[in-house]
């Protein structure tokens, strides 16, 4: 059986149409990272398949409503918004104030082998992302959430978009600082 792969454009293409092989395709080949990251990050794979049902759903949507630039791979922005939805699962369970996490945060787990300590881990950067200021707090938000670029963040909050990288930057290394001791 021949392996099939699609760029990012044909990918694209084939969510705006929709051709059925590119979801099939999609879903072959992002399920089960799915499911180990359920494991890893929930501590089960109960939700997985409803969480990834949900995040492609979301996924098609942003592609057809010209939300997702391509500014990433459609893989990569798909296992972002997976992370999302996984980190509001976590929210309804802990009950903490709801803020988006970035995908470079999450894959902080990652180095913990033990997923109570990924969970310990997550409400602590959950805890931490509290401390940021409002405006880290947007900015954060409105890259790594709503995935719009420099430049629309800088037309949004009126700075130029040098301004937007730099304390993008700053914000993601203050909050970096607030969860190291715990890594």
């Amino acid at each position: 059986m021949e392996v099939v792969k699609y760029s990012n454009a044909d990918l694209l293409k084939g969510i705006k149409k929709p051709e059925e092989k590119i979801i099939k395709y999609l879903y072959d080949n992002n399920l089960p990272k799915v499911i180990k990251m359920s494991s890893d990050i929930l501590g089960h794979t109960s939700q997985a398949e409803d969480i990834f049902h949900e995040a492609l759903v979301t996924l098609i949507e942003n592609v057809r409503h010209n939300k997702f630039k391509g500014n990433s791979q459609v893989s990569t922005y798909l296992i972002s918004i997976v992370k999302f939805k996984m980190y509001n699962q976590l929210k309804k369970i802990s009950k903490h104030k709801q803020l988006p996490i970035n995908e470079e945060i999450l894959d902080i787990p990652s180095l913990i082998s033990d997923s109570k300590d990924r969970i310990r881990l997550l409400e602590r950067l959950l805890e931490k992302l509290t401390e940021l200021s409002e405006e880290c707090q947007l900015l954060l938000q409105n890259y790594y959430y709503e995935n719009m670029s420099m430049n629309e963040i800088a037309d949004k909050l009126n700075y130029s978009s040098s301004f937007v990288r730099v304390k993008k930057n700053r914000c993601m290394n203050k909050l970096k600082d607030l969860v190291k001791g715990f890594v």
